[in-house]
């Protein structure tokens, strides 16, 4: 049954409770600060349709990511939804191609702002889908195809910015700008923890930044990006759009989150591995919940 396959699917690669999470907490985070410094609320169908795009548009990479990663995935993940056989693969492309056109009919019916926003940001998915073209120089590259691959989440920023505005994205202020590097960020601080273990769960075939770069430099990419979020916040505490009590809440956040870092250098084991990554899964979720909790106040 088409419903039961796609249902283990999802739970399979898309987890529904986590990523649910991951989405309503960037949404929210976006979406609030948005309304706050411009000074436009939108309506409750607005935000409803906005945030339904957002979870298509997440989803749709999903489904980008296991379609390039099949040929791999029938080496050393032949568990897989689509390495076993479980869906079509022309059933998938139909499915993938749906989920876009549902994103861009929703995007246009909240208005042409949003639309355009929408379309920019398919039409960088559409590029990462194809590696930009040189994936033979950017695969070997892991540090470099995780940064322009996670930049999408600024695009997908800009889109929430448009949707719930009205604003065009080429007018958006340096403020929101912040933001959408800030999310950037964060999604780079994801990408490069969850793809870290220690010594024992490291595998023939399969690239990750501790084998490329030791537990050190591993943590290193995760520590930097984690300063870089808490410089853009104190970016925004100085221009007056940002609390210090938020700033001060992040930066412990942080703190915790660099605690686990150095756990996970100095106890190279499998538990802390695995505490490590589920903390700065964690860590994603928290920061825009924080974000978005305080601009809902604000705007309220």
């Amino acid at each position: 049954m088409f419903i039961q396959r796609w249902t283990k699917f999802i739970n399979e690669r898309f987890e529904p409770i986590s990523h649910t999470l991951m989405i309503v907490t960037f949404f929210g985070a976006n979406a609030f600060f948005a309304a706050e410094i411009s000074g436009l609320a939108a309506e409750p169908i607005q935000l409803g349709a906005a945030l339904a795009v957002c979870g298509l548009m997440f989803f749709h990479l999903r489904l980008f990511d296991e379609w390039k990663d099949y040929d791999v995935d029938c080496r050393v993940n032949p568990d897989r939804p689509l390495p076993r056989g479980l869906i079509d693969r022309g059933e998938y492309v139909v499915v993938t191609i749906a989920v876009i056109a549902a994103q861009l009919l929703l995007a246009a019916l909240i208005g042409w702002p949003a639309l355009v926003a929408a379309a920019v940001a398919v039409g960088y998915s559409l590029l990462m889908f194809k590696e930009f073209f040189i994936g033979h120089r950017l695969r070997p590259r892991l540090e470099l195809y995780a940064l322009t691959h996670t930049l999408i989440a600024a695009f997908i920023a800009a889109f929430i910015f448009s949707a719930t505005t009205g604003v065009p994205i080429h007018q958006i202020p340096l403020e929101f700008i912040a933001v959408m590097t800030m999310g950037w960020m964060l999604f780079n601080i994801f990408e490069f923890a969850r793809k870290t273990y220690a010594s024992e769960e490291e595998r023939p075939q399969v690239e990750s930044y501790s084998k490329r770069l030791s537990p050190i430099g591993a943590t290193a990419l995760v520590l930097i990006p984690a300063a870089a979020c808490l410089a853009l916040l104190a970016f925004l505490t100085h221009v007056g759009v940002v609390p210090v009590v938020l700033f001060a809440i992040a930066a412990g956040l942080t703190a915790v989150a660099t605690l686990a870092s150095l756990g996970y250098v100095v106890i190279n084991q499998k538990l802390v591995a695995r505490m490590y990554r589920a903390v700065h899964s964690v860590y994603l979720i928290l920061f825009n919940a924080l974000f978005a909790g305080y601009e809902l106040f604000a705007i309220s």
